[in-house]
């Protein structure tokens, strides 16, 4: 990478007058010194002694020379705490609110000036102050966002790679890696905080990037980290329960969704109308809409702008090929790399919003057959002669539901050999998903494995007994003896030994899914980060498979 932040900063940082930056944001900025009281001076006023500022950060540690350090207000501690940490790495000023400036003065003042917001929503301000320090870079650039429960990774990466096969240079963020052109870096989050997104779509206006295109996730929409971005189309793929620790209510989540189809965020969008949230959306948006129904809608007379038909198995054998039927008669050919009526849904919706921005029939057939794979969503990483073992970052219970039936369905699944499903949930999360979601693994695979996902400081055994009285308290498990539940339900703690033994327990022609963690490969337990990839550790458990069989 060319320089210290990798890509989430421009080439040519900016030049913006402190007092500038104030007059625009509707700041306050206060002198506090520790020789002297605190002293206001007027946001519009000249101030020759006021820095001039070449980017902004939240967290000190991603502090550059000559940056505005944003202090917010968090769960445990106010970030103020660390503006000695921030002005040491190069901060030239601190943007903060009243309480952040009544903490600083307690102890003693910064020598640095104070950007203050009265407006409660600092995050806000922030996301506005970082989008006018870059130069609105949303502004010249398309840019295309998609939101939803499940399938935003899968559908972002659908999109780019249709405007990859067009010729042209893309940027892509979410929550497997941020990427401009041929070069990416890992993903910390879904949807990246104001400041980090600002200074990426500013990088991309310096190298002539054609298409941005980014997942949305809820917790930006709510914590603000989009405002000053605008986007020519947004894409909605559903919404299922998920996130309740955060957003309390189905209600609260939906809503905090529906804002990304807002004029102030978007000039068109396309929604994937398959169930009554989604079809609320379309009712409630004020922006023009294309909706889709898939084979998956829960209302068959919902009559959607566009219609998957003729779903089939594709002529090469990977993927899925299928038709959209739209208004006047309009028919666009289309596929998903990937197995399953959900990525027919992300492949369905990625080629009606590349159909909106203006790419030909040929670029969206092209695009989707180019690609390869998805990390860790419905990715393969058996061999021939080997049973089939996929990675999935199903962690919902619709998203498990999903692919255990698109494997049932698929033609590795034909009734042949058993389907053998794996699944834990993370700590520290929403828990009332977890009965269910082992019910639905206990419900769709022949053989049902509960182990740990990432714990973080939760009792992994407490998450594993959650998982389980899904299965435990239904009828069906009831009705079995005790033989064929100890057969059909395992509770492994570890999530390595449940992988080997899933493994272990498959012959050729069965098929193995490990659901939940996809692409991650950082398992956190009580504090401590453990390197834990699902496909790297299945392909070894697999490659010692190969060695200890011996050849016929």
């Amino acid at each position: 990478m060319s320089s210290e932040s990798g890509l989430l900063r421009p080439h040519n940082r900016p030049r913006v007058p402190l007092a500038d930056l104030a007059v625009e944001c509707g700041l306050r900025v206060v002198r506090t010194t520790r020789e002297a009281s605190p002293e206001a001076t007027s946001a519009a006023g000249a101030n020759p002694e006021l820095p001039v500022i070449r980017g902004i950060a939240i967290g000190s540690a991603s502090v550059e020379q000559g940056d505005l350090f944003v202090a917010l207000s968090g769960l445990k501690t106010h970030g103020v705490h660390f503006a000695a940490d921030a002005l040491a790495r190069g901060a030239v000023a601190v943007l903060t609110d009243p309480a952040g400036v009544d903490v600083l003065n307690a102890a003693g003042g910064l020598d640095v000036p104070l950007l203050v917001s009265e407006v409660a929503d600092l995050r806000a301000v922030t996301a506005q102050c970082a989008a006018f320090l870059y130069g609105n870079p949303s502004a010249d650039i398309r840019m295309a966002g998609i939101t939803g429960t499940n399938g935003k990774t899968t559908s972002s990466f659908f999109l780019d790679a249709i405007a990859r096969a067009a010729g042209e240079r893309t940027g892509l963020l979410g929550t497997v890696e941020i990427r401009l052109g041929e070069d990416s870096e890992p993903s910390e989050r879904t949807t990246v905080e104001a400041p980090v997104l600002q200074g990426f779509l500013a990088r991309c206006k310096d190298v002539g990037t054609s298409l941005v295109t980014m997942e949305v996730s809820s917790h930006a929409l709510a914590l603000s980290r989009v405002r000053g971005t605008h986007f020519k189309v947004v894409g909605f793929t559903n919404l299922q329960h998920d996130h309740l620790d955060f957003h309390h209510t189905m209600e609260e989540y939906f809503e905090a969704k529906a804002v990304l189809f807002s004029a102030e965020y978007a000039d068109r969008g396309v929604i994937v109308a398959d169930d009554s949230w989604s079809r609320k959306l379309a009712v409630q948006s004020d922006i023009p809409l294309q909706t889709i129904s898939t084979p998956l809608t829960d209302d068959l007379n919902f009559q959607a702008t566009w219609k998957v038909v003729n779903v089939r198995l594709a002529d090469h054998g990977l993927g899925l090929d299928f038709d959209l039927e739209g208004p006047d008669g309009a028919r666009l050919a289309s596929h998903s790399p990937l197995l399953g009526d959900v990525n027919v849904s992300n492949a369905a919706l990625a080629s009606i919003m590349a159909r909106d921005l203006g790419y030909s029939p040929e670029d969206i057939l092209r695009g989707l057959t180019q690609l390869a794979i998805v990390p860790g969503r419905m990715e393969v990483v058996s061999g021939p002669g080997e049973p089939l073992v996929i990675v999935d970052y199903a962690h919902t219970t619709e998203a498990l539901e999903f692919a255990l039936r698109s494997l049932r369905a698929s033609h590795h699944a034909q009734g042949q050999g058993k389907l053998i499903g794996l699944t834990g949930s993370a700590g520290e999360r929403d828990a009332t998903k977890r009965p269910a979601m082992g019910r639905a693994v206990f419900d769709l695979a022949d053989i049902a494995i509960i182990t740990d996902d990432d714990p973080y400081s939760e009792d992994m055994s407490r998450i594993r007994s959650d998982l389980l009285e899904g299965i435990t308290s239904s009828n069906q498990f009831q009705a079995l003896d005790e033989r064929e539940r100890e057969a059909r339900v395992l509770e492994i703690a570890g999530r390595g030994k449940a992988i080997e033994k899933a493994i272990e327990l498959a012959k050729e022609g069965d098929t193995v899914l490990l659901a939940g963690r996809g692409h991650e490969t950082i398992q956190e337990i009580n504090g401590v980060k453990h390197h834990l990839d699902d496909r790297a550790f299945a392909r070894e458990v697999l490659r010692r498979r190969r060695v200890s069989t011996p050849q016929m």
